[in-house]
């Protein structure tokens, strides 16, 4: 029984030992070795090993990977080998006259350096492959993302091109540049689409609101129904006939003493600030443009419409800087709760 006890137990031992090094390693294990332990302990060579297999494994960069259980991690292994290059250069000691010397004099260190200099360049030319596939995957999402662009797919574009503005940081101006440029392109391109569809709602709406008024008898508010249809669309037929029509009825349905009368209420009103509730007036008094009354009151209901459509355009940018406020924080908030996640970053 002692016996089998001095027999089992070393190669209990021994297995216990050579568990882990069993286990097969995943991608994330030799990119977090080398980010997390190869380039604070200043090991190069095993750094850019260990990125050679992580990229083998799992060839595409991304941002905010899953590793192991709720771990996430930004996967830029050719920020990671350009940081590593940069340190093994800057902590790489400057030769003196006495190395030189030294290096003449026949030694082992002098044999030694044909060896130090084939493993920096191939830690140099491991850093280029690196850089040139992170290159290729920048070129790629960029014309994907060009494509999904010109189909106005911006929600899938412009995603694409948030991981090649990350890829791209390490890379050279022009890519960035070229990153940068295309996703300034894309956001304005969906800004006046969505834009143009708000006025085109709003528009048909006017349009409904005009004609349906109109039919009421209620001639004002149908003007002014189809005023602001024009504001939107100046050459717009329906809203050109609309107001010609409502023009005809508060004509026929009032006299002018009763337009001189609006025209003083318009006045009034414009001059106390009230612009919206001096609309109606003023577009009756403006009934007849070539009346007296209509020469004063037209140029005052234009100035109206001006301010009330300036404070619209101030009330929908507020609404859309809080609603941006709100997805900032969001995103902070997110963010802050993938690093509490994910494994702390040591270079």
């Amino acid at each position: 029984m002692r016996f089998r006890s001095r027999v089992l137990l070393p190669l209990v031992l021994a297995l216990a030992a050579a568990g882990p090094a069993l286990a097969a390693r995943e991608w994330y294990d030799y990119y977090l070795q080398a980010r997390d332990k190869d380039i604070p302990g200043r090991k190069w060579s095993d750094c850019v090993r260990n990125l050679r297999e992580a990229l083998r494994l799992r060839p595409t960069p991304a941002t905010n990977v899953q590793t192991y259980g709720l771990q996430f991690v930004d996967y830029l292994p050719t920020t990671t080998s350009g940081s590593a290059s940069r340190e093994s250069r800057r902590t790489r000691p400057p030769s003196t006259p006495s190395t030189a010397r030294s290096s003449r004099a026949p030694s082992r260190r002098r044999r030694s350096t044909p060896t130090s200099s084939a493993a920096a360049s191939s830690q140099n030319a491991e850093a280029a492959r690196i850089t040139q596939r992170a290159r290729r995957e920048v070129q790629r999402l960029l014309r994907e993302a060009q494509e999904l662009g010109r189909r106005r797919a911006w929600d899938e574009s412009l995603p694409l091109l948030a991981q090649a503005e990350v890829l791209a940081r390490e890379l050279d101006a022009d890519t960035r540049r070229s990153v940068t440029q295309e996703q300034e392109r894309q956001r304005t391109a969906q800004a006046e689409a969505v834009d143009a569809a708000a006025r085109a709602r709003r528009l048909e709406q006017r349009l409904a609101d005009g004609e349906r008024l109109l039919e009421e008898g209620k001639a004002t508010e149908a003007k002014v129904a189809f005023d602001d249809a024009l504001q939107l669309d100046p050459r717009n037929a329906r809203a050109l006939e609309g107001r010609r029509a409502a023009d005809e009825r508060i004509q026929a349905s009032t006299t002018r003493a009763a337009r001189l009368r609006a025209l003083a209420d318009g006045r009034s009103l414009f001059d106390a600030g009230q612009y919206e509730p001096a609309l109606g007036p003023l577009t009756d008094a403006c009934a007849d443009p070539a009346s007296a009354e209509g020469a004063e009151a037209c140029p005052l209901l234009a100035r109206a419409r001006q301010v009330l459509e300036g404070l619209r355009r101030q009330k929908e940018l507020r609404a859309d800087i809080d609603a941006l406020a709100t997805r900032g924080e969001q995103l902070m908030a997110a963010a802050a709760s993938r690093r509490r996640r994910s494994p702390s970053r040591a270079c």
